[in-house]
This record gives C-alpha cells, structure tokens and sequence, in this order.
C-alpha cells in the first residue's frame, strides 16, 4: 500500500509497492491498470470530477464522515486568532460558498 500526500489530501494506493508523489501519477497508473484502486478525500474528488469521471474509472463506494478544518497560528498569535475566529464565525456561509464554488459533487455506480 502506498500513500501519497496531495495538498493537505490523502490518496490511498491499493495494492501496489510502488511509491506515487502526485496524483497524477496515481490516476495514470489507475488508468494503466497498475493500481486497482484509490482513496481519496471527497472534496479532492469533486475538484477533480473531470479525471474521475473518465470512462474506465468507476466510483465504488462513498464513505460518509464528518471533517473538521482549522487554523494553525505561531505562538503568541492572541491578537490573530481573535480576528480570524470572529471573522470565521461571521463568514461561514461565504466560506462554504468559496468551498463550493471549487467542488463538484460525483455519482456513486450502482451495480
């Protein structure tokens, strides 16, 4: 199993010793058939529904979690967090919007 860091997403490489650094990498090999899966996190597929949509790839399964995302500040950042927490909270709709805005829901293969 082989596991590859995109971003701040994971894919995971079913079935292979071979190490990926990118995810192109990975779908070429999922397309060349030297993969016989992937893991991917929900957001990175929508972003990327072009690819998964290709005719010789299939969705399988979703699996359905609950993510949480946050901010990481250096030390003696009080002043920072305080801004960026009151700005969160008055701007969550805009933020899912931008999320949105970005991602493409994908459909499930039903067998």
């Amino acid at each position: 199993m082989s596991l590859v860091s995109v971003s701040s997403n994971y894919i995971v490489v079913l079935f292979t010793d071979r190490n990926y650094s990118t995810f192109d990498e990975v779908y070429q090999a999922l397309l060349n058939r030297e993969v016989k899966g992937m893991l991917l996190d929900a957001y990175e597929a929508g972003a990327r529904k072009d690819q998964i949509s290709h005719k010789d790839i299939r969705v399988v399964k979703v699996y359905d979690y609950s993510s949480t995302y946050g901010v990481v500040l250096a030390r003696n950042s009080t002043k920072l967090l305080k801004c960026s927490y009151g700005y969160m909270q008055a701007n969550k709709a805009k933020m899912f919007e931008l999320i949105a805005q970005h991602i493409e829901s994908i459909e499930v293969e039903r067998n």
